[in-house]
């Protein structure tokens, strides 16, 4: 707006000279707030590169943060069905994948937390996890 003004000024007094205005300058509250932000921008942009494996994720690239305590198996009490595949009643739902567990056997927390994996998510967690501690060099599980 300044500038405009000043060339309008200049353009309103005949003159043909154009008028320079220099940008003012950022006052010492301006630059003290922003410089730790440009730093931290700059600081996420450097460690990005060193995080992008920092968890195990799943075949379509979701992190997955394992659950952190043993999954023990357990077995079913209740067969309902005997049709083509055995279908059993479990009264639980997978936490990963969300469908129903009508396996014989399923896995629950060893430390008695409300999560609960069929078959297919626990052995699919399983090998992810594996996987990734040998990629990271971590054999201890």
């Amino acid at each position: 707006a300044p500038v405009e003004a000043a060339t309008a000024a200049a353009a309103g007094s005949g003159s043909c000279a154009e008028v320079e205005m220099e940008a003012p300058a950022p006052g010492p509250e301006e630059d003290e707030d922003s410089e730790p932000f440009i730093w931290m921008a700059v600081l996420l942009a450097m460690l990005q590169p060193l995080l992008a494996d920092a968890l195990p994720r799943d075949p379509s690239g979701v992190c997955i943060i394992p659950h952190p305590h043993q999954m023990k198996e357990e077995e079913a009490s209740v067969c309902i069905g005997v049709d083509i595949r055995q279908t059993f009643r479990t009264n639980k739902i997978c936490d990963n994948c969300g469908q129903r567990i009508q396996d014989r056997y399923f896995y629950h927390c060893a430390q008695n937390c409300d999560i609960d994996f069929c078959q297919e998510c626990q052995r699919q967690s399983q090998e992810l996890l594996t996987s990734f501690l040998e990629r990271s060099g971590d054999h201890d599980m």
